[in-house]
């Protein structure tokens, strides 16, 4: 379906959770920056990956399963995983699924 060149699609709207700030987690946080995506939250447990995003975007220090609660996850319209540790891949799938919140798997 055509769009119109100047029409831009609602992305202000949105509220994004990152989980995780690695190589793929920085870039991608970046690029929906870019984007013009409202809100994104950050959730690292590495102080040093979380530091230089702070002046930007709410940083979320710790494991995500400590400081993101079912609830708070419930606010979000997408919840995006960039680790590299299954066991958190899965953690994140099942707080998603009970949320009922989509999950994106990036990497």
């Amino acid at each position: 379906m055509p769009t119109e060149p100047n029409r831009r699609m609602p992305l202000e709207g949105l509220t994004i959770a990152v989980v995780g700030a690695g190589r793929i987690g920085s870039e991608l946080i970046r690029n929906l920056g870019l984007m013009g995506i409202g809100r994104i939250d950050v959730f690292e447990r590495e102080p040093h990956l979380a530091d230089p995003l702070r002046s930007r975007y709410t940083v979320y220090e710790g494991d995500f399963w400590d400081t993101l609660s079912l609830g708070r996850l419930e606010a979000y319209d997408c919840a995006i995983a960039a680790v590299d540790n299954l066991e958190a891949r899965l953690r994140l799938n099942q707080m998603c699924q009970i949320a009922g919140v989509d999950l994106v798997n990036a990497g």
